[in-house]
């Protein structure tokens, strides 16, 4: 269900009384469940920006975890073209959550020292792979280089009581020409049930045999780290597919006490062309099997579905892990919208998951890629139900592609039909919602936070910056705020 189907009288008075409320604006956004800030975007709870202009700061987000073990969650933020000593290494900045503030200087920051790596394309929270209490980092550099061309690495840092280490404790390279391993890289979760942690890593463009057939590697973690070699793998079968351009965990959807695998494969062939897949590998005692278990997808031309995958948490809480997907080219069977973008939510059970969403979202404006990032956003208002972020980095509002993100709040029947909440770019773009995830609770205060990223934002005319921006979770959110939502039908009819 849109926004345009939301009580018909309702949209009428709203309708009536829009210049007034376009007037108002910020007397009315008082009421966004994650920010008491009367703004959209322009209050966030914290903004990160680096100091580097051209860096694609915001280009990835993510929950941290608790890397320095002190109770509060923490947050990273890559920065994929940052350059420090050589040109186009990247970066990746992490920020301790406090009580009273996160601090706007990074608490730890950490350059790849080879060019053109690009390291920070991908950033995760990799759980507590060594099981010593405090939780770990991971970071891809899809286009690091060592005797093969774009082959890849990938870094794991462990964290400590006094925070992350300033080394790593475990890198892995493809040997791999052109494979781009660390594309994408993840916490799988305890796919296992070993009592530690174990981290999955996307190589989209691995061609051992087909082009750009792509590739999915699982690394076990154990008192000492991370494995050495891979502990499992899954090779796509199809030709420029890119399996493994997304990978994540997909908690546990059938109710095993064993994490689940997510791998996506947005250009995956199958009844139309670039439809995408998203294989389901369920974990076990002998870690996930040989071959997938689930295979998920869309039927739509171009979908790209599985560009974004991502672990929802438990939005109907019933006791099993539930998925988002995002294919932000999808575009429905009225095709009136071209490459709108959607989301789609399967829910978990005693089998896994359905064939057909149990829910999808698609944001009604052409070009809006709605679905390139989509994560859990915790549970923002403590009510015992998982919510969703998703974002459109192309959407417009006012501006050209300044972007925005949504947050879906769950309940007992699965999410939510409409946004309850979303935040927009506010300049022309930006791409704001590059990057979508949970931040945690940074604060303590038993709600979730959210991060989105924008690594096109311009400090002004001329000097591009990209920025970060955390929006705290709000407690007791009661009926939905429709004064705060329905303007944008107005806006945009």
């Amino acid at each position: 269900m849109k926004l345009t189907a939301i009580f018909p009288a309702v949209l009428l008075i709203c309708l009536a009384i829009g210049p007034w409320l376009f007037d108002h604006a910020s007397a009315a956004l008082v009421d966004s469940i994650l920010t008491l800030e009367p703004a959209w975007d322009d209050f966030p709870d914290w903004l990160g920006f680096p100091d580097q202009t051209g860096s694609l700061y915001g280009y990835a987000v993510t929950a941290a975890g608790d890397l320095d073990c002190d109770g509060y969650d923490d947050i990273a933020v890559g920065a994929s073209k940052f350059g420090n000593l050589v040109d186009r290494e990247g970066a990746v900045f992490v920020y301790y959550g406090a009580q009273a503030e996160m601090s706007g200087t990074p608490d730890w920051i950490y350059t790849s020292g080879f060019s053109g790596s690009l390291f920070g394309s991908a950033v995760s929270g990799a759980g507590d792979v060594n099981n010593d209490g405090c939780d770990d980092l991971v970071v891809g550099a899809h286009r690091y280089k060592n005797g093969e061309a774009g082959e890849g690495i990938a870094y794991l840092f462990l964290g400590s009581s006094s925070g992350l280490s300033n080394t790593p404790a475990w890198t892995y390279e493809s040997n791999v020409k052109e494979a781009q391993f660390g594309y994408a890289v993840s916490s799988a979760g305890d796919v296992n049930h070993d009592g530690y942690d174990d981290v999955l890593i996307g190589a989209n463009t691995f061609s051992p045999g087909l082009t750009s057939q792509g590739a999915a590697f699982l690394f076990y973690g154990s008192a000492s780290g991370l494995s050495v070699v891979p502990d499992w793998s899954f090779i796509g079968e199809q030709e420029y597919a890119n399996l493994g351009n997304a990978v994540s965990s997909a908690g546990d959807v059938n109710g095993d006490n064993f994490a689940d695998v997510l791998v996506g494969a947005p250009y995956f062939n199958n009844t139309y062309s670039d439809q995408g897949l998203v294989l389901v590998f369920h974990g076990s005692a002998s870690g996930p099997s040989l071959a997938p278990d689930q295979f998920l997808y869309v039927p739509a031309e171009g979908a790209w579905f599985g560009y974004a995958v991502a672990n929802a948490g438990d939005v109907n809480n019933d006791g099993f892990d539930d998925v988002v997907i995002g294919a932000p080219m999808f575009t429905d069977s009225s095709a009136v919208h071209e490459h709108e973008g959607a989301a789609f939510v399967y829910h978990g059970s005693p089998t896994g998951l359905p064939e057909t969403p149990d829910w999808e979202y698609d944001s009604d404006q052409a070009w809006a890629n709605f679905g390139w990032s989509v994560a859990t956003a915790g549970d923002v208002n403590e009510d015992g139900f998982s919510d969703v972020i998703a974002s459109a980095p192309m959407y417009e509002y006012d501006q050209p592609d300044e972007g925005a993100a949504f947050v879906f709040r769950g309940s007992l029947t699965g999410l939510i039909s409409f946004p309850e909440w979303n935040g927009q770019g506010n300049q022309a773009t930006t791409q704001f919602g590059w990057s979508v995830s949970s931040a945690g609770d940074t604060n303590k205060d038993g709600c979730t936070d959210v991060i989105v990223g924008a690594p096109e934002y311009m400090k002004d005319e001329k000097t591009k910056m990209g920025r970060a921006f955390v929006y705290h979770g709000l407690e007791n959110l009661q009926a939905p705020q429709f004064t705060v939502h329905l303007p944008l039908v107005i806006r945009n009819p």
